[in-house]
């Protein structure tokens, strides 16, 4: 089984060296890396060239170079587009990977023939990889992520993802076709998993994301209870449920399924209002659906929120 794991880099000198070299350093080697720059100005070229020209012969080194910015999404796609794994892993240019992260997955894989893509648990570092937050992804288990776990969690962070090529690739691309607003490549990676009943996760951290205040979905994060933060969590949810429906259409035309997402989505329309208007009928309902919630929490973080507004 050949794998592939595809870097993203822009301006990522500080710490792209460390990256890849916890990427060479697995237990199980990949056969190649596929690495994409979004047109970095700093030495992060520079470093990759040395990188590809000191590399052994067992891993192959491809280095896609943007003559222009095409933003993360696009660039990630790129990537997994050049890609010719059977299985592909994704990484950011600044997380460090555990030595044995290549053969957890590939073990899961092994043991669960349905899998399709998996997502493991995370620890947030530092500069110098002291954890600063713990299990963030509050994995439980490693298993099958069924249609509820997907539904009231919005965010996976692709650099503790994988996922098996063909069963992916050819829907990212008939998507990507379409033209359809993508905001985030992991998410819509999960979720043609999940639509392919073959979404698995682990409890084990395999990798560590390191907090720099450039990464992209961590910027904001020491704040979860600013109003406007929240209420950009919220659109994001139903942008991603959006694209759910869209995407359980387009793969299985399935109205169960989207009608059971729309239940979803109404819950997070609500939680949008309450936020906007603190007007308590919203909150009430929330209260009465909140089996289609995470937990108490984003109501309680939601109430705190707006009180500590006015």
């Amino acid at each position: 089984m050949k794998i592939s794991v595809v870097v993203a880099t822009y301006n990522g000198e500080e710490f792209i060296k460390d990256q890849l070299q916890s990427i060479v350093n697995q237990s199980v080697r990949p056969d190649e890396i596929v690495i994409t720059d979004d047109g970095s100005s700093d030495q992060t070229l520079d470093i990759l060239h040395d990188f590809s020209k000191n590399m052994s012969d067992d891993i192959k080194v491809r280095i896609i170079s943007n003559n222009s910015e095409h933003g993360f999404v696009k660039n990630f796609l790129n990537g997994i587009f050049n890609s010719t794994g059977d299985i592909v892993f994704l990484s950011d240019q600044d997380d460090i990977w555990k030595k044995n992260k290549i053969n957890e997955h590939l073990s899961i894989y092994k043991h669960h023939s349905d899998a399709v893509a998996i997502h493991g648990e995370i620890d947030v570092v530092d500069r110098n990889l002291n954890i600063l937050n713990a299990g963030t992804q509050r994995y439980r288990y490693t298993g099958k992520w069924d249609f509820n776990h997907f539904m009231k969690k919005p965010n996976y962070p692709g650099m503790s993802l994988s996922f098996k090529a063909g069963k992916v690739t050819d829907k990212l691309k008939e998507i990507d076709g379409l033209r359809w607003e993508i905001r985030t490549h992991d998410f819509l990676i999960v979720l043609i998993a999940e639509i392919l009943n073959g979404l698995y996760v682990t409890k084990q951290v395999l990798n560590f994301r390191r907090f720099t205040g450039h990464n992209v979905a961590l910027k904001g994060h020491k704040d979860p209870l600013t109003i406007k933060k929240r209420i950009s969590s919220v659109e994001t949810f139903i942008y991603q449920y959006k694209l759910s429906k869209e995407t359980f259409e387009l793969i299985l035309g399935d109205n169960k399924r989207i009608n059971e997402i729309s239940k979803y989505e109404l819950v997070q329309a609500k939680r949008l209002l309450f936020l906007k208007t603190g007007n308590i009928k919203y909150l009430t309902y929330l209260f009465f659906h909140i089996n289609l919630l995470s937990s108490y929490k984003p109501i309680l973080g939601d109430t705190l929120s707006f009180l500590r507004k006015g």
